[in-house]
């Protein structure tokens, strides 16, 4: 993935928050948790949600209503 430094309008370069490359803003993500929550990372470096981590939806109690 190369790195042009030419102008590019509205695609600034930025730097990765964990490990220091700098990127396009296009090519960069936020993280969303844990130790990379809110934080400028990098496609290599981003660690996505484990489906396990994930929040489920509970359904609320009580009897479900009858199907006709």
């Amino acid at each position: 993935m190369p790195l042009y430094r030419d102008y590019v309008p509205g695609d600034r370069l930025v730097d990765c928050d964990e490990c220091g490359f700098t990127y396009r803003i296009s090519e960069v993500r936020k993280g969303i948790m844990g130790k990379q929550k809110g934080l400028t990372i990098c496609g290599p470096c981003f660690d996505p949600v484990h489906p396990n981590e994930a929040s489920v939806p509970h359904r609320r109690e009580g009897q479900l209503r009858e199907i006709v």
